[in-house]
């Protein structure tokens, strides 16, 4: 298998699991988060957007929209739990990437912020404002 052939198996690997994550109830989210080490949730997190972030010129508005929508999800298995800091950098760098979507951002995260935990939403507010 081509070094090409696996980044596309990832990024489908990475959508298979958020579609199968988002249908799961609030507890059945939260098992598989306390049962999951933090380190391999931030590296799941980390993998997805870095995969987002070279991608993003490639996708049409439908795609981008559900890489937003599914990178947001990414974010919040991780919570800013395993490295407060270095999420933060993480994040950031994916939302400066967004500058130019940054409406198409705005409407999927004002959609979905009701998901996500309230210190989350903090976070990630916080951080919008400063990029």
């Amino acid at each position: 298998m081509k070094l090409d052939d696996q980044a596309r198996n990832w990024g489908e690997i990475a959508n298979d699991f958020l579609i199968h994550y988002k249908i799961l109830t609030n507890v059945e989210q939260a098992k598989l988060l306390t049962s999951t080490s933090k380190s391999i949730r931030f590296k799941f997190m980390n993998q997805y957007l870095s995969h987002v972030v070279r991608t993003l010129d490639t996708l049409d508005n439908e795609e981008l929209s559900l890489a937003i929508e599914r990178s947001i999800h990414m974010i919040s298995l991780d919570n800013f739990e395993h490295d407060y800091r270095e999420t933060s950098l993480r994040v950031q760098v994916f939302l400066e990437r967004l500058a130019d979507y940054e409406a198409v951002f705005h409407k999927i995260w004002s959609q979905n912020q009701d998901l996500v935990s309230t210190e989350m939403k903090k976070r990630i507010n916080w951080l919008v404002s400063i990029t």
